[in-house]
């Protein structure tokens, strides 16, 4: 063998073309395969291991084809005898068309391989493309492109880490809406929005172990993006409640975290995503989550999510008095909103504190008649109990907010003249006021 594949120059020169045929296809090959698996190393180690798989796939075929071409010629060059006549020039002949179609494939092979491993927008769209072949189970359904998603976060490849959070609810919902038979159970996609959301949201908190501001900031917006898609309102509104507690339970986490551009996005996204005109329990459940997530924001003092949060929250409130079947305003809340305040007034937020100040005062305006809770005689005592470090810190137009809001709720109540006991607590917190003042000034 070693005899024919150095043949001398007496013998036929074909016989030598062949010869220098497979060694220089089995030599370029070995070269290009070489590379392919670097080039997949290097993916492999910084979004997925999984991308293996794309690699034995594609590569099998070009495997195939040079492994049969190279024989061939060997086969070729041992049945030729050495002194050829023009018959014998046929498999020759086929034996070069072969090594120049097997060249072709490899091209392509580089083009659409290599090129591709090495530009991580172009792989993500290869994923795209054999995203799901041959899965079956749900759970581990689009995992490459989680896989890349999680990957590029970690080497802060942003370009690619948006692209993937973009074609990956993409392709879900076009899972979703492609399946006739789910299209038509409600239920079956309510539980696949679940689905997504979850995963969207454990890639968040990932990006949120790295304190990526940036990052999850994306991230919110893609999952509000998802509910956006739905042009259905009603079904809109039926999977964001659903899916409410999760997307708050999150957004608190940033506010944890101290990313407030993703609690900005967030917050704005609960009010925004929502229709108001829908029923009571879930107006409800949005303004709990708008409180939560206002008076974590103010305990980490980030002074626009605060203000994010009370301006959505008294949105909420307005538009809802507007309404003929209105929420209750529950002395829950309202405790709740006094904590924001009081906690942006310890933490020198002042605007924050102002504006949770003027709305407590509508909540004691709009509640002067309302028994079931007492929630009045709640409101006198919030608004003098954050009044007391708004005094201390220097915050004069919180004071004068709450010494005019005193004076609106005694006019209000004398004229309802109704539980003129209130006004003897509202001069009392009047006269703390002033003692407070004069000890401060």
């Amino acid at each position: 063998m070693t005899y024919l594949m150095t043949l001398p120059e007496s013998q036929n020169p074909s016989l030598y073309l062949l010869s220098a045929l497979a060694q220089s296809q089995a030599a370029i090959f070995a070269i290009v395969i070489g590379l392919n698996s670097i080039a997949l190393q290097q993916t492999a180690t910084n979004y997925s291991s999984r991308v293996t798989k794309f690699f034995t796939n594609d590569s099998k075929y070009l495997w195939g084809l040079f492994g049969f071409s190279i024989f061939y010629d060997l086969i070729i060059m041992i049945m030729l005898p050495s002194s050829l006549t023009k018959v014998h020039y046929i498999p020759i002949l086929l034996a070069i068309l072969f090594a120049m179609f097997a060249y072709n494939n490899m091209i392509e092979y580089i083009h659409e391989n290599i090129t591709v491993f090495s530009d991580p927008i172009k792989f993500i769209y290869k994923l795209n493309e054999n995203n799901n072949v041959g899965d079956e189970h749900d759970d581990i359904k689009n995992v490459e492109f989680f896989d890349f998603i999680v990957g590029s976060l970690k080497i802060y490849d942003y370009n690619s880490y948006k692209e993937g959070l973009s074609l990956y609810y993409k392709n879900e919902l076009n899972e979703i809406y492609s399946n006739k038979d789910a299209s038509s159970n409600n239920h079956e996609i309510q539980e696949k929005f679940n689905y997504i959301i979850s995963r969207f949201i454990l890639i968040g908190d990932i990006s949120i172990s790295t304190r990526n501001d940036t990052a999850t900031l994306w991230l919110v917006e893609s999952v509000y993006t998802i509910f956006s898609n739905i042009q259905d309102k009603d079904r809109k509104r039926q999977y964001f409640v659903d899916s409410l507690e999760q997307i708050s339970e999150f957004i608190e986490h940033c506010a944890k975290n101290e990313l407030e551009k993703a609690t900005i996005s967030g917050i704005t996204g609960i009010y925004n995503i929502y229709d108001i005109t829908s029923d009571t329990l879930s107006r409800a459940v949005i303004l709990r989550a708008l409180i939560n997530i206002g008076k974590i924001s103010s305990e980490m003092k980030l002074e626009r999510s605060t203000i994010e949060a009370i301006t959505y929250i008294g949105l909420l409130i307005d538009m809802d008095l507007s309404i003929k079947n209105r929420m209750e305003i529950t002395r829950k809340s309202l405790t709740a909103i006094g904590f924001i305040a009081l906690n942006s007034a310890e933490n020198k937020l002042e605007a924050p504190c102002e504006k949770a100040l003027l709305l407590i005062s509508k909540f004691s305006i709009e509640t002067i008649n309302q028994r079931t809770e007492n929630t009045i005689d709640s409101a006198i005592d919030i608004i003098g109990k954050i009044t007391i470090p708004c005094i201390i810190n220097g915050f004069k137009d919180c004071v004068n907010l709450t010494i005019e809001s005193y004076q609106i709720l005694k006019k209000n109540i004398k004229k309802e003249g109704s539980r003129l006991e209130l006004i003897e607590k509202i001069e009392g917190w009047e006269l703390r006021i002033q003692e407070k003042k004069k000890e401060q000034y």
